[in-house]
């Protein structure tokens, strides 16, 4: 679901906490659009290019997560994280296609230690991040997607032959 005005400003401006509880926990998808906008709005080429030199980082804090729950987290942080890092040599240029942006924004967001919800309150601290990860996946998911079947194409018995 897009938000409601694609081409206004957010309605409200997440400079609160309050603003990004209201955004991120109303359950309204037009609402965390909103923020996703907001937030990948300024993303740039060189944001891209940072996020992918500590993809190591994003890898080490999605895996040391125990929460219970959390596995819809780690694979979609994974394969936005592989675009990312496939996009980040032949592709970024600005401006940025939404998917990159918005992946890069959630990917920024995630290594926050203190969003919305500090990271380190046991069994919360990643609910945030979390359902930022899964709405910006779920917004883009044809395009993240992608990737995954580029192994299973690189790896078949035709394109072995042909390198």
């Amino acid at each position: 679901m897009k938000p409601n005005r694609p081409q206004e400003q957010p309605a409200s401006n997440p400079d609160t906490v309050a603003d990004l509880a209201a955004w991120l926990f109303s359950g309204d998808t037009a609402h965390i659009d909103e923020f996703i906008l907001a937030g990948s709005s300024g993303i740039r080429s060189e944001d891209l290019y940072a996020i992918t030199k500590e993809s190591q980082c994003v890898y080490e804090k999605i895996y040391a997560a125990k929460d219970a729950g959390l596995s819809d987290l780690k694979a979609h942080t994974r394969l936005i994280m592989q675009t990312l890092e496939f996009a980040a040599p032949s592709h970024a240029a600005d401006p940025l296609p939404a998917h990159l942006a918005e992946g890069t924004f959630a990917a920024q967001y995630l290594l926050k230690e203190h969003d919305l919800i500090p990271d380190q309150v046991p069994g919360m601290g990643l609910i945030d991040d979390a359902i930022l990860i899964k709405r910006v996946f779920s917004r883009n998911e044809p395009e993240f997607m992608r990737l995954e079947t580029l192994p299973a194409i690189a790896s078949s018995p035709q394109n072995r032959n042909a390198r």
